[in-house]
């Protein structure tokens, strides 16, 4: 019996590797949208996690809940618009933060994205603010990213436990306006 050419084995090894790619890159193939149950469950998974007042986390569950309840199941664009305070929040600074609010948002965006590009997101653009009506200061940043789908945008918030703790401080003012 004659072995597979390496040109054969080589094709093959591709072929499965796209595959592979491609499923992972395109979860409304095998994966339907979130269900009332998955919701209630990232939920409580936040509730548990997040280290903000209690009046922030509950209308950041709730609204994170309403967007999630409308999951098509297609993929996410996040648009993200940071204003940074003038400095930082208390609760960075009893833990003996130093730094602006903008270091700690690199500091932040660089323990975090590891985390985002397992689970295939990424970053589309960002960078500095130029029009300051967008964040109401003239020092922000605007990013855009990825998401394959609603599924990973809850497990991204559900799953902060998997942030160093000490980055978890820089999480306690996350207040998105609207989600969808």
């Amino acid at each position: 019996m004659k072995m597979p050419s390496f040109e054969s084995r080589l094709a093959a090894l591709i072929i499965t590797l796209f595959v592979v790619f491609y499923l992972w890159q395109t979860p409304p193939l095998w994966q339907s949208p979130l269900s009332v149950e998955e919701i209630q469950s990232y939920a409580l998974a936040l509730e548990k996690q997040l280290d903000q007042p209690s009046e922030d986390r509950t209308d950041f569950i709730n609204q994170l809940g309403r967007w999630a309840s409308q999951d098509d199941g297609q993929p996410v664009l996040m648009v993200n618009l940071i204003r940074f305070r003038a400095e930082t929040g208390e609760a960075l600074q009893r833990r003996g933060f130093t730094g602006t609010p903008a270091e700690a948002n690199s500091y932040y965006e660089a323990q975090v994205a590891p985390l985002a590009l397992k689970r295939g997101e990424y970053p589309l653009l960002g960078g500095d603010t130029q029009v300051t009506s967008l964040v109401n200061s003239g020092k922000g940043q605007t990013g855009i990213a990825w998401w394959l789908c609603a599924h990973r945008v809850a497990e991204h918030f559900s799953t902060l436990w998997q942030i160093p703790r000490t980055v978890r401080p820089f999480l306690t003012k996350l207040q998105p306006r609207t989600l969808c």
